[in-house]
């Protein structure tokens, strides 16, 4: 008696117990749905047993208890012990004469087996012979398309095109229809016999070949009566995809756009699900193919979110979510880049898409969107975007697949170093220093094999220091933008740059130019402005020397002239005013020779240096000779209209007169020739 049963009605009245004590089947088992682990388990101890009445038969029925057997340990995930005893039924099959039909039928399930592992170039063999079996039996059976078609999958699965391409145009002209009208089985058979026929003349190199067959398929459905064309529509819209795939391969631009919104339209009509393929899901992503332009995306967004939607948004998130990312990369491509900016705030201010290729395209996206913004000086709207492009960035740094080339990681990097310099233009420095920081890492991991990308090093570490700066962080700041001198100090130059904090967007120019010898004076400036403020004033000294050194040796006149003051004034403020008067000494005779005997335009910073040189003066016990460059700088203080310098003279002028009444009003005298 044969039991059709599956796990849910296996129980103990289906063993006994033979002669010798053991636990055997009581009648013949066969499995008709899958079976739970440990119904499986039941079946397959009882099998090893011999406990299987098949067993104790013929060779046929051996094939059949170890094919079973095989399907069992199948439904375990025991695959690789599913191979060796489908191989064993196998051999019983091969073993029977005149078993044809049942040896056919084992090949198919022992290549499906072997495609499970992978191993398709033997699974391509066991079909061949399926093939052979079946297409030398009289008259056309109704298995031979299946095996056909899991033949040429097999082989491009296992990289063998000719033979592929080979027996895909043998499947092609043995299944075409005889009949005037043909039946339906016979229409969806030779459709997907033309469509393999595609696959095979794509991989081996003949798309426009491909392109014909897919054309004849097409063909040959709008010729078929209307019911039958109705239900073969999932065979149309995978044609119809299929045609949209190699229309692209083909590298030709012109109507794939309406290619892939043939398919939509197609898979739209679709009653019902296609090979496991849902018609609402791949109608959505065909939609999103052909977002050459907004509108297609935007009708994209409309099937996702309307009402036909729901299914696609509980069974295939995925889809929706690429729907949605794709509409925004629309709309930037687009320049709409307001309207990319509101969609993506809506859906992904606080939360990353879900997958990879997501969180790419929206990080992307938002990357031009925060640049045109941050070009056009509206910060505040392009932090907005980058801090979305951030937030994506983020989880594509901790995803198992990571950056994909150092491409885009420099991608990542500029985007994060344009944020932070937005950051810092909007007065969110905590938040700008830490995005910096993250940028540097970024560069200085890519630096480490590219070194003409130090100039991009170099703009976050300034968009950092420039942050900790104004949080008042000085010690750390002192040290990024020291980092940052070093980087320029030793970088060749090269590359344009993006936006920094301490300007718009920095241009480098090559190494034999002045450009980075002004970018590194500046960089020492930074560092000695935060040292001096955090008390390091050895190194603020150093740094200010450092600037001197750079200026003398390029034979830079008025920017020695503007270090030496600096150096001066940091000196003093040191304790050191011997130092000071040195450096300041010299200011005064370079200004004398660039300047005299009328600064014009330049007479704020003289008057300046001549304040700190009488300050000098003043401080190493010589207050009387403080007097000349005080009434000098006084005079030019107010033809430059500075009154904060005219009063410091003055104040000045008080000091000196209190430490040495007498020497300074006879200056005074002196300098008024009364």
């Amino acid at each position: 008696m044969n039991v059709f049963a599956s796990s849910a009605v296996l129980g103990a009245d289906d063993f006994t117990t033979d002669a010798e004590g053991r636990s055997v089947l009581a009648r013949e088992i066969h499995i008709s749905a899958p079976m739970d682990p440990a119904a499986a388990a039941l079946q397959v101890a009882g099998l090893r047993r011999g406990g299987h009445p098949m067993a104790r038969r013929n060779a046929l029925d051996e094939a059949f208890a170890h094919g079973q057997f095989a399907f069992l340990l199948s439904q375990m995930g025991r695959e690789e012990e599913a191979l060796e005893e489908s191989a064993r039924a196998l051999a019983c099959h091969r073993s029977v004469p005149g078993a044809r039909e049942h040896l056919a039928n084992h090949l198919h399930a022992h290549a499906e087996q072997l495609r499970r592992l992978r191993q398709n170039a033997e699974a391509a063999e066991c079909l061949q012979e399926e093939v052979e079996l079946r297409g030398s039996a009289e008259g056309l059976p109704f298995q031979l398309p299946l095996a056909y078609e899991a033949l040429v999958e097999a082989l491009l699965a296992a990289g063998r095109t000719e033979h592929a391409r080979a027996y895909a145009e043998r499947a092609a002209a043995l299944l075409r229809p005889q009949a005037r009208v043909p039946s339906r089985e016979q229409a969806q058979w030779y459709t997907r016999a033309l469509s393999g026929q595609a696959d095979a003349l794509a991989a081996d190199g003949a798309v426009d070949q491909a392109l014909d067959c897919c054309a004849r398929a097409e063909d040959f459905l709008d010729t078929l009566p209307a019911a039958t064309a109705v239900a073969l529509a999932g065979e149309r819209a995978a044609l119809s995809t299929r045609w949209a795939e190699l229309t692209v391969a083909a590298g030709g631009r012109e109507g794939v756009a309406a290619r892939w919104r043939l398919a939509a339209e197609h898979w739209l009509r679709a009653d019902g699900p296609y090979r496991g393929r849902d018609p609402m899901a791949q109608a959505a992503i065909c939609l999103v193919n052909t977002s050459v332009g907004h509108s297609a995306a935007g009708e994209a967004v409309q099937l996702v979110e309307g009402p036909r939607g729901v299914v696609l948004r509980r069974d295939y998130p995925a889809v929706c979510e690429q729907v949605q990312v794709r509409h925004v990369a629309s709309l930037v491509d687009a320049d709409r880049f307001g309207e990319a900016l509101s969609e993506a705030e809506r859906r992904w201010s606080r939360l990353a898409p879900a997958g990879t290729q997501g969180r790419r395209i929206l990080a992307d996206s938002l990357r031009h969107v925060q640049h045109a913004y941050a070009s056009a000086e509206q910060c505040a709207v392009a932090l907005r975007a980058g801090r979305i492009a951030a937030l994506a960035i983020d989880a594509l740094e901790i995803s198992p697949e990571g950056v994909r080339s150092d491409q885009e990681a420099a991608t990542w990097a500029v985007t994060l170093t344009e944020l932070s310099g937005c950051l810092a233009t909007e007065g969110h420095r905590g938040e700008g220093a830490r995005v910096a920081a993250r940028a540097a890492t970024m560069w200085r991991r890519l630096c480490a094999a590219r070194p003409a990308l130090t100039q991009h090093l170099t703009e976050s570490l300034i968009n950092q220091g420039e942050c900790l700066r104004l949080s008042g962080q000085y010690v750390e700041a002192a040290s990024v933008f020291a980092e940052a001198a070093a980087t320029v100090r030793d970088a060749p130059g090269g590359g344009r740059g993006s936006r920094t904090a301490l300007g718009k967007e920095h241009d480098p120019a090559p190494a034999h130019s002045p450009e980075p010898r002004a970018q590194l004076a500046r960089l020492l400036d930074r560092q000695a402005l935060c040292a001096e403020q955090a008390g390091r004033m050895d190194t603020a000294l150093n740094a200010y020397r450092e600037i001197v050194e750079l200026h003398r040796r390029a034979g830079d006149a008025a920017a020695l002239a503007s270090a030496l003051t600096e150096l001066a004034v940091t000196s003093q403020r040191a304790g050191d005013p011997g130092a000071g008067l040195a450096a300041v000494t010299e200011v005064v005779a370079l200004y004398g020779r660039l300047y005299y005997p009328d600064p014009g335009p330049h007479g704020r910073e003289v008057a300046r240096t001549f304040l700190v040189y009488a300050e000098c003066l003043r401080r190493s016990g010589r207050p009387a000779d403080a007097v000349a460059p005080l009434m000098n700088a006084l005079g030019m203080a107010r033809d430059a209209a500075d009154d904060g310098i005219a009063e410091a003279c003055r104040s000045a002028l008080q000091l000196a007169s209190a430490a040495d009444p007498e020497g300074v009003r006879a200056a005074v005298d002196r300098f008024l020739g009364t």
